[in-house]
């Protein structure tokens, strides 16, 4: 096709004004059912993104010569991650759905021929991954997320990349709140169960703290329940101001 740019109406010499990136604005809707298997729509807004966005960006060092593997379904938060961090920063992203993870050695392939530097998934993919394909391309970033990562596997995964990361958050404080970097040393040398790794420790503009029944600060070491809050907090449950 040809397209005759003098029949193409002039821009305006001043763009229509749009709203700056952040504030209260509602930037999506995703529902989650948690531990109460019933459903509910988080409600993050504008600022949220922007903050995980520009926290993600200076924690992992993302530059425009970063490729992404985007694979994760819109209806999985992380997906906010892989599709808008390498736009911010002009880096480029791999599109595929998530049948690749079903062919680890094709994927192998796709990631080494497109120079893909940056794959985030789940404990249990990385697993499949580096069982049936154990030289799978190292990367510059590895993220493990949405799932506890047993050290075993973790250090497994800490010669998959130039940075390891387990990184963890609930949905409803945006994606990602803390942030663990997997090294052998910090494996060693950093307290964690049996069964998983630490979360470490939170991304900028967001808090954490570890309470008791009664909701006061636990003592180094203790148990207690961990909340969060911070510029990641979402709005609240859609329609459910109960809750």
């Amino acid at each position: 096709d040809i397209l005759d740019l003098d029949q193409v109406a002039r821009t305006p010499e001043k763009p229509a004004e749009s709203p700056a990136p952040g504030g209260a604005r509602l930037a999506y809707i995703l529902f989650t059912s948690g531990s109460t298997g019933q459903p509910k729509g988080v409600e993050i807004e504008h600022r949220s993104v922007v903050n995980l966005l520009l926290a993600s960006r200076d924690l992992l060092g993302i530059t425009n010569r970063d490729v992404f593997l985007a694979a994760a379904t819109i209806g999985f938060d992380i997906s906010v991650v892989e599709l808008f961090l390498p736009l911010i920063t002009g880096g480029r992203m791999l599109l595929r759905d998530r049948s690749c993870w079903l062919d680890p050695a094709n994927l192998a392939r796709e990631v080494r021929d497109f120079g893909v530097t940056v794959v985030q998934t789940g404990p249990s993919t990385w697993s499949s991954l580096l069982n049936t394909v154990p030289d799978f391309p190292v990367v510059r970033v590895a993220i493990s997320t949405a799932e506890a990562i047993h050290p075993d596997l973790a250090r497994r995964l800490a010669g998959q990349a130039e940075q390891v990361w387990n990184l963890y958050g609930p949905t409803e404080t945006t994606i990602w709140s803390t942030a663990f970097r997997i090294t052998r040393d910090t494996l060693d040398h950093h307290q964690h169960t049996r069964l998983s790794v630490a979360i470490g420790h939170p991304l900028a503009n967001t808090s954490v703290l570890i309470v008791d029944e009664k909701g006061a600060p636990v003592a180094l070491g203790q148990p207690g329940e961990l909340c969060l809050g911070g510029l990641g907090l979402a709005r609240g449950y859609c329609r459910s101001p109960e809750l």
